[in-house]
């Protein structure tokens, strides 16, 4: 299947639209943080494609200057997997780009969970199978959000959204690496215990900064600044990049924390 979109912007189903316009479009993000991780990338989004383009739907690690990005260089293979050639995010060359399609019932506008990086790399057999698997959930997802849409019945949707939830973030949270989600203003949105061991600490700093949470634990503000002016740097390079020394312990160490930028919480 020969794929070759030339623009960004396209006319989708309705349903489609509501899907995503949804304040609970959040829930994918779990979804995306997994697929990153997963696949040891920078980035993971959500694309359909209709009118013959592909369109930016939900994305991790992406600010708004990057999206909507260019999908002109996106491409599918025979079996429905996407890869790009020439592909570019913020005019650097992206090395590692693989997608699979996410089964919804939308033949008129069918949905990819891709990942995508600067470096080159390839995706291995298990972590194709991974993300074959997540892209499975994330079609679950969609049919919630969809039957909240059609029934009305939230109070159903909402546990079984949260259930989702709780999901993807007991497994984030026994990935062996540390992993910390920020919004745009820095604030944290997830940590797992690889990034701070305890548990107060870690529901403590959710909705806070370095700068609070230093505070809170009587920390050193010279050690916020640093994390601070770390974190500019990855939002400005749109990569990953170890933060160095942690704020979880009284002893400071090298913990190669993983930066994942997320503006707003939302995409």
């Amino acid at each position: 299947m020969d794929i070759k979109p030339k623009a960004q912007k396209g006319s989708r189903p309705g349903k489609l639209q509501a899907v995503f316009n949804q304040d609970k479009a959040g829930y994918f993000n779990n979804i995306l943080a997994l697929a990153a991780s997963l696949c040891a990338s920078s980035f993971a989004a959500i694309l359909t494609f209709a009118d013959n383009l592909f369109i930016f739907e939900r994305g991790h690690g992406f600010d708004d200057n990057t999206s909507p990005f260019d999908t002109s260089k996106i491409l599918a293979d025979s079996s429905g997997n996407l890869y790009a050639d020439g592909f570019e995010l913020n005019g650097q060359p992206i090395g590692f780009f693989a997608g699979v399609q996410v089964p919804v019932d939308l033949p008129e506008a069918p949905l990819w969970l891709c990942t995508m990086d600067y470096p080159p790399s390839t995706i291995t057999q298990l972590q194709l199978t991974q993300l074959t698997m997540l892209a499975k959930q994330a079609a679950a997802v969609f049919q919630l959000m969809a039957k909240d849409l059609s029934t009305g019945n939230k109070t159903q949707v909402d546990r079984q959204l949260r259930e989702q939830k709780a999901f993807y973030e007991k497994i984030l949270n026994n990935i062996p690496t540390d992993i910390a989600v920020f919004d745009a203003n820095h604030r944290y949105l997830f940590v797992n215990p690889g990034a701070i061991s305890v548990k107060e600490y870690r529901d403590f700093i959710i909705g806070k900064d370095d700068y609070e949470y230093a505070a809170f634990r009587n920390r050193d503000v010279a050690i916020a600044d640093e994390r601070r002016a770390q974190f500019l740097q990855v939002k400005k390079n749109r990569q990953r990049n170890p933060l160095g020394r942690g704020l979880e312990t009284a002893r400071w160490h090298n913990s190669h924390r993983t930066a994942l930028y997320v503006p707003g919480g939302r995409r």
